[in-house]
């Protein structure tokens, strides 16, 4: 059976984030799991993830075909302190990580960055995707405007 679309983003997503360290796991879905837990979740210098993967086409709908589980879960988790995305390509990924890894250096730490962001050499993806996804930090759950 052939692989998903979903199933191929999230294996580059998987490769993009290892390569910069933390813990990443692939979540499978199955009869004796929660529902609507994130396809990824990880844990990054302290800081626990959880990333909801999307394929292009259901990406670009306003609610990017979450479903209520999903959402409630995704709420949870950033309610509680933890860094929430829903994204389409690594791209994103790597906006979201530096974004917030630059909020971590310089309003937790108090100061400007200990380092260089090693999620910095991340393009940001133009058009009218980016500004469709959700992106929690230190807000309330909703669409990303791009701040």
């Amino acid at each position: 059976m052939p692989s998903k679309p979903e199933t191929k983003i999230v294996k580059k997503a998987l490769e993009y984030l290892r390569s910069h360290g933390g813990k990443w796991t692939k979540i499978h879905g199955g009869p004796y799991q929660e529902v609507g837990l994130p396809d990824i979740i990880g844990c990054y210098e302290g800081r626990f993830y959880g990333l909801e993967c999307k394929t292009p086409s259901a990406y670009k709908h306003v609610e990017m075909h979450l479903t209520k589980s999903q959402r409630c879960c995704l709420e949870e988790i950033h309610s509680n302190g933890g860094r929430v995305a829903v994204f389409c390509h690594i791209y994103q990924l790597g906006y979201y990580m530096g974004k917030w890894f630059d909020e971590d250096n310089d309003i937790v730490r108090g100061g400007p960055p200990r380092c260089v962001n090693p999620w910095g050499d991340a393009p940001r993806i133009p058009g009218p995707d980016i500004n469709h996804s959700v992106m929690l930090s230190r807000g309330s759950f909703g669409l990303f405007s791009g701040e």
